[in-house]
Parts: structure tokens; C-alpha cells; sequence
């Protein structure tokens, strides 16, 4: 950026600008850094398939979730989008030194984190997804392992409400919550294990998130 040269990342006007751009990258490299290419062809599949069954997938391993059919479809609220959301909400979003840019951790990731053995939850654990958006890691985590609670941590509405629309289908497990609040004003002493998708989180928001 020629107006604010190195120091473009904490300046509002040009982060504004980018904002597009860092949204289509950030989709794209979370996808991919999550996922392998069979993954992500599975995702695709489970897109445009409805009856197709992630679970069957020849390469998928160890024990995990079995969704329904209509796992994918649960999060297709009418008329809301986690990747457009309404401008005020970027701006929000921003002012705190986050980002507004859109990704998910897909089904293989949501298991690979799961079985990570620096995370694995024993029962009655307290899982935070901070910054959970449309909610779909929380689902998978509450649907597949209901010895655990999952909470998600989103402050856009419009984020929050296809979590609140999709978890409603997927029949409102009691072990999974969604609340709508800045991640780092929210209450997390519950927890005993936290996840943050932070790839375009800034320096001093990732200090302020580790206080």
C-alpha cells in the first residue's frame, strides 16, 4: 500500500479496500490447508449431492461423526450467506482487529483436530470455537461427540443466525451452543479446550486474544 507503506495490515481504510480479495484467499487457503484433494472433493460432492454419505468415503478413517444426509443442507438459510455479510458487520468485525474474511474447518478437519492428541477431549470436556461462524465445526463436534460441549464464539449476526437456523435442523443437541459476542470480551472460563481459525488474524489482536 503506498499510503501507509508496512504498516498497511493495521490501517483501517486500506484493510477496507482488500477486503474482497483477502475474502476469496482466505477461502481458498483454509479449504486447502484443512482438507487434502480427496477431502475437498468430497466436500464438492457433498455439495451437490444430497443423498451423498461423507462417512463412506474410501479414505475416510477412524470413528467419526455419521451426519445424516442433510447435514450440508441444514446450513442453507434462506437468504443469508457467511461469505457476504452485511458491511456494518465487517466493519465491526475489523474494529477489533480481527477480520472479516470467510473460511471453515471441513469434516476431515473437524476429525483431525478432534484426534489430535494435544486436543482430544475426555468426557465432559468444553469445547470454544472462537470466531465459529456458520457453526459447522460446532455441529460436528456436538453431533459426534455428545460426551462433550461445544460453544461457539461468532459476532456476526448474520453468522449466528444460519448456526442458530442449521443447529435447529440438525434437532438443537443440548451439548451445543452458539452465542453472538466479540471473542474477546466473551466469557471462556468454562473451557478446556480452545480452536480459532486466526490465519488472518492481526499481531495485536492475537496478543489481546492471548490474555
Amino acid at each position: 500500500c503506498i499510503r501507509c507503506a508496512d504498516t498497511h495490515q493495521n490501517h483501517f481504510t486500506c484493510r477496507k479496500m482488500l477486503r474482497r480479495l483477502t475474502r476469496a484467499f482466505s477461502v481458498a487457503f483454509l479449504s486447502a490447508s484443512s482438507v487434502s484433494r480427496r477431502g475437498i472433493a468430497d466436500r464438492k460432492n457433498a455439495d451437490e449431492d444430497p443423498t451423498f454419505n461423507f462417512e463412506s468415503s474410501s479414505d475416510q478413517s477412524g470413528d467419526c461423526m455419521n451426519p445424516d444426509d442433510g447435514f450440508e443442507q441444514a446450513f442453507q438459510a434462506r437468504g443469508l450467506d457467511p461469505y457476504t455479510i452485511p458491511e456494518a458487520e465487517e466493519e465491526a468485525i475489523d474494529s477489533t482487529g480481527g477480520h472479516e474474511g470467510y473460511g471453515e474447518l471441513m469434516r476431515r478437519g473437524v476429525k483431525t483436530l478432534m484426534d489430535h492428541p494435544m486436543f482430544a477431549p475426555r468426557a465432559g470436556d468444553v469445547i470454544y470455537d472462537l470466531g465459529s461462524g456458520a457453526g459447522r465445526a460446532v455441529a460436528q463436534i456436538g453431533l459426534g461427540w455428545p460426551n462433550v460441549r461445544a460453544v461457539g464464539i461468532e459476532l456476526s449476526a448474520t453468522r449466528h443466525a444460519i448456526a442458530l437456523h442449521a443447529i435447529q435442523k440438525l434437532g438443537s443437541p443440548p451439548n451445543v451452543t452458539f452465542r453472538n459476542e466479540d471473542l474477546l470480551t466473551a466469557e471462556l472460563a468454562e473451557a478446556t479446550h480452545v480452536y480459532t481459525g486466526s490465519l488472518l488474524f492481526d499481531d495485536n489482536f492475537m496478543l489481546q486474544l492471548g490474555k
